[in-house]
């Protein structure tokens, strides 16, 4: 194989087998002080998971930033956590994107902003 060949092959695969996907990392209440930057694995993408809790009629929500396994990106489930004669249910909602940092909060508010849009052309019916 001539050098050139080889020197090609080494770039091709230095790209194809590169760092992976680099995403946020943060529990909570995420800001640019506290996010960290982490590289997923192979079969993850970068993630937001919103935790809502309906306990006593007030919505509370936590939003982790985070790689997520893809067979969880656009999915939800219900949680019940607690005392068993004083249940708390909540509801886990996890969104992707597979761009280098795109996880931000932004992408959950965006969500929740054209939902607030949806309810509002309904009750308005446009």
């Amino acid at each position: 194989m001539a050098s050139w060949q080889l020197v090609a092959l080494v770039a091709a695969l230095s790209v194809c087998l590169g760092e992976g996907l680099q995403c946020y990392k943060c529990d909570g209440v995420c800001t640019s002080l506290i996010r960290q930057n982490v590289t997923c694995t192979e079969g993850q993408l970068c993630g937001i998971e919103k935790h809502q809790e309906h306990h006593t009629g007030n919505i509370i929500s936590i939003t982790k930033e985070l790689c997520l396994n893809k067979s969880l990106c656009n999915t939800a489930e219900n949680r019940t956590t607690g005392l068993s004669s004083a249940p708390i249910r909540y509801t886990v909602n996890y969104s992707c994107c597979s761009t280098d940092l795109c996880n931000s909060g932004s992408m959950a508010t965006f969500t929740m902003l054209t939902g607030i849009f949806a309810l509002v052309a309904m009750w308005l019916n446009i």
